[in-house]
């Protein structure tokens, strides 16, 4: 009965945190720096995870250079932030390999400088790829 009480408990907390994030609206292009188009890097979508086939596996192209990125829907000359998805490449990460785990309904996923969407470039950076 125990294990049943914790994964309501996880369960609840899990809905609650769905629901603040819901509760703030999306950062959308209106909201990036001038020029935001210029600096985005197309990731590879790679499918279904072996891990967890209701996640789609995004390649970081090791040609990106080092820097603070967050993960954005491009959706034509407009874009929204994906929430809470963002990564970091240090200087002399030759051997990187970054893939991220994303729900398979976004379609045209790139990755921004954290620079061009000022907002975020004020918060604390979380890096996801860690």
């Amino acid at each position: 009965m125990a294990d049943f009480r914790g994964l309501l408990i996880a369960a609840a907390l899990a809905a609650g945190a769905v629901g603040a994030q819901a509760a703030q609206p999306a950062l959308t292009s209106d909201q990036f720096v001038s020029g935001w188009q210029d600096q985005a890097h197309a990731l590879f979508n790679q499918g279904s995870s072996r891990l967890d086939a209701s996640k789609t596996v995004w390649y970081v192209p090791p040609s990106l250079a080092p820097g603070r990125y967050v993960l954005v829907q491009r959706l034509g000359d407009k874009a929204e932030v994906i929430d809470g998805y963002a990564f970091e490449i240090h200087r002399g990460d030759a051997r990187r390999d970054i893939r991220l785990l994303l729900s398979p309904s976004y379609g045209n996923v790139e990755a921004l400088p954290v620079e061009a969407v000022p907002e975020l470039a004020a918060r604390p950076f979380r890096d996801a790829s860690r």
